[in-house]
């Protein structure tokens, strides 16, 4: 019987507890009665429970819990575990569970998330390289698992982990079902490398996230992305949140704004930023995440930090890039909102319209004055909303003109667009204001004239 999705979930955070405690032989309920004794020890929990960054002790309290009220889950054994140093020079961070030590029938891989400098290193690189070398070493311990656990085994893993789990269900026949955890995308080149064996195994793949998390909208993504509600929590990159405090996966939300905005830019500039520049900027950023994020601080120096954020930087507001994803976004809200304004004027004017025409209102000249002022003020808005939209559509054709060169045709053809959209709405203006102004004169005439008669009267 194959493992459930919050299952997998709460392996991913066995992955993250005290490497020390974790050894080849073991039941997930011995590790979680393990856990269960160190967050009982005052010492180790003043040393660990660093919750801002790190699973807190509660946390791992709950998460033991719920593993041991699960018998099925319990009993599943760790084994081929490379945590440590002692696994190699440089160990691959990731664990098979089993159902049956002697015949296993169900085979779970899980990797560990970012763990040391070089794997920080490695995180840019998958933004701008085909294969790294840490997604070739998770590759390589998928083709060593012995032959006896066939070619059917879930992979999952968190963050870095689940990148891995990603790149290995793609590269190797092994892998029949992939669960990652808010891991991070790919670079262009690796979608075009392997574009067959991604459409080919895309149902396979699926990217569980935190709906704040901002790891999983880096660069591009292959996995179908399933995102999860974790309301009032301050840290989103934790897996640990994915799950109440009976181990189960909360409920599905959508995903926070910034999601998008995150990976259309580290897109944009994986596909567009030209080499060298787009490593040594891409690795300039991670150095300089990587010390806030893991307290270590990175091979790169603060010159290349420096350079590499001012670009990233530099690029939010080069032409290309503006223009593309954000200038017209803006353009077009401002619209919505003038016309939601103009719609909420014309509201009271047929309101007003219809006092009017009723026959207990002939007499009540009150309401003539009040509206006549509201449609003077819409007049005066439409005006202005004119000479605002033309004044844009002048400095957007501006800066169509200044873009030479056939690499900004795609720009300028989107500019047309934005001119021509900034132009048509600015003409519309000026037909509903001259429309408002008649009405305006048209009343102030029968509000004069009625005011007369009642004078003569």
């Amino acid at each position: 019987m194959a493992l459930s999705d919050n299952e997998l979930i709460l392996l991913d955070n066995l992955m993250y507890f005290d490497q020390g405690s974790l050894d080849n032989g073991m039941t997930v309920s011995e590790i979680a009665v393990r856990i269960l004794d160190k967050v009982a020890d005052p010492g180790w929990v003043a040393e660990n429970d660093r919750s801002a960054l790190n699973t807190s002790s509660a946390s791992w309290k709950r998460m033991a819990e719920s593993i041991l009220s699960n018998r099925e889950l319990g009993r599943y054994t760790m084994t081929n575990c490379e945590m440590t140093s002692d696994s190699g020079d440089r160990p691959v961070y990731a664990a098979c569970f089993v159902d049956d030590i002697n015949n296993p029938t169900d085979v779970n891989v899980a990797f560990k998330g970012t763990t040391g400098g070089y794997e920080w290193h490695d995180n840019g690189e998958g933004a701008y390289m085909t294969d790294t070398k840490c997604q070739m070493e998770a590759a390589g311990y998928i083709n060593r698992l012995p032959e006896a656990y066939g070619n059917h085994i879930t992979v999952t893993g968190h963050s870095k982990g689940g990148n891995k789990a990603q790149y290995v269900t793609i590269t190797t026949d092994r892998v029949e079902r992939c669960v990652s955890v808010d891991g991070q995308g790919f670079s262009p080149d690796f979608c075009k490398k392997y574009a067959d064996q991604i459409q080919e195994k895309k149902d396979r793949l699926v990217n569980i996230c935190a709906d704040g998390d901002y790891v999983n909208a880096i660069a591009i993504t292959i996995a179908r992305q399933v995102y999860i509600r974790t309301e009032g929590n301050e840290n989103y990159h934790k897996p640990d949140i994915l799950l109440d405090e009976n181990g189960n996966l909360r409920e599905e939300g959508s995903p926070k704004f910034w999601r998008k905005l995150i990976n259309e830019y580290t897109t944009y500039i994986t596909e567009n930023m030209p080499e060298p520049a787009r490593s040594f900027v891409i690795d300039g950023v991670i150095g300089l995440v990587e010390p806030i994020m893991s307290g270590e601080e990175a091979g790169e120096g603060w010159i290349q930090k420096g350079i590499g954020v001012a670009v990233a930087l530099k690029t939010i507001f080069d032409p290309d890039y503006f223009l593309k994803h954000w200038a017209m976004k803006e353009v077009l809200e401002i619209l919505e909102v003038w016309f939601d304004e103009g719609k909420e004027l014309f509201g009271s004017f047929l309101e007003g319209l219809a006092t009017m025409l009723s026959p207990s209102g002939w007499y009540d000249l009150s309401h003539v004055t009040i509206y006549v002022n509201m449609m003077a003020q819409l007049e005066g808005n439409m005006r202005r909303y004119e000479r605002q939209l033309y004044q844009m559509a002048e400095e957007t054709r501006a800066a169509r003109c200044a873009l030479t060169g056939i690499s900004y045709t795609t720009v300028r053809v989107s500019l047309n667009v934005l001119i021509r959209k900034l132009e048509k709405e600015a003409e519309i203006c000026g037909k509903i204001a001259e429309l408002v102004s008649m009405v305006c004169i048209s009343y102030t005439r029968t509000d004069q004239a009625v005011a007369a008669g009642y004078g003569r009267g």
